[in-house]
């Protein structure tokens, strides 16, 4: 259930526009993004994961700190959308939080949605928007919905192929809510850092690919 547009804020999940104007070219012209099958500095095109292709990102430990919630797990499905892009699109499938403490169930609040990857000054980054509802929270059962219009998470490479997204104390703003403020809060920090894996397996490298000049 996505409650943004009865309040007008434009933190749509299901149709999240991202602005171009706002960041830093990705790379030089003549490169481009791509997720490699090997750990290249410049992937070679038989490596490069081809468009469509399959991924996940799994969070343990999640938390909403000023909420003092706990998840066991946070777990996204995704798509890409591109083989190669300055801005490699990807297109969530599915989400869902589990094991959590102190409320029932946490709501992603809508699919699908989109995302995107880059590189800006030599590091890599995932921005998304983030809406999300925390439902019968506490003994009264109370619900909070908080949300962030853009999160800019770095990614690390590792050498096993397995990239680490960073989402560290992530401020997010208190949105509505049966909790009101009272009880929600003005806002709440998240971390859901994850890795990033292939569903089909396989190791993954943040990589880059020269186009022919």
């Amino acid at each position: 259930m996505c409650l943004m547009r009865r309040i007008g804020c434009a933190l749509s999940i299901a149709a999240f526009a991202f602005s171009l104007a706002n960041v830093a070219s990705a790379s030089a012209e003549d490169k481009e993004l791509v997720l490699c099958k090997k750990q290249q500095a410049l992937c070679e095109e038989k490596n490069i994961y081809p468009a469509h292709t399959a991924i996940k990102l799994l969070a343990e430990n999640v938390n909403f700190l000023d909420m003092g919630v706990e998840c066991e797990h946070r777990e996204v499905k995704a798509e890409t959308l591109q083989s190669m892009a300055e801005f490699l699109e990807i297109e969530v499938t599915s989400a869902k939080y589990s094991g959590c403490s102190k409320c029932k169930e946490v709501d992603p609040n809508g699919l699908p949605a989109r995302r995107r990857m880059f590189m800006e000054n030599g590091s890599y980054y995932l921005e998304f928007g983030i809406l999300v509802t925390l439902l019968e929270c506490g003994t009264s059962k109370l619900s909070c919905t908080f949300g962030a219009e853009t999160v800019k998470a770095p990614i690390n490479n590792t050498e096993l192929g397995i990239p680490e997204v960073e989402i560290k104390e992530v401020p997010l703003v208190y949105i509505e809510g049966t909790g009101g403020l009272s009880f929600c809060g003005a806002k709440t920090g998240w971390d859901a850092s994850s890795t990033l894996t292939a569903e089909a397996g396989g190791p993954i490298w943040f990589s880059l690919f020269e186009l022919a000049k």
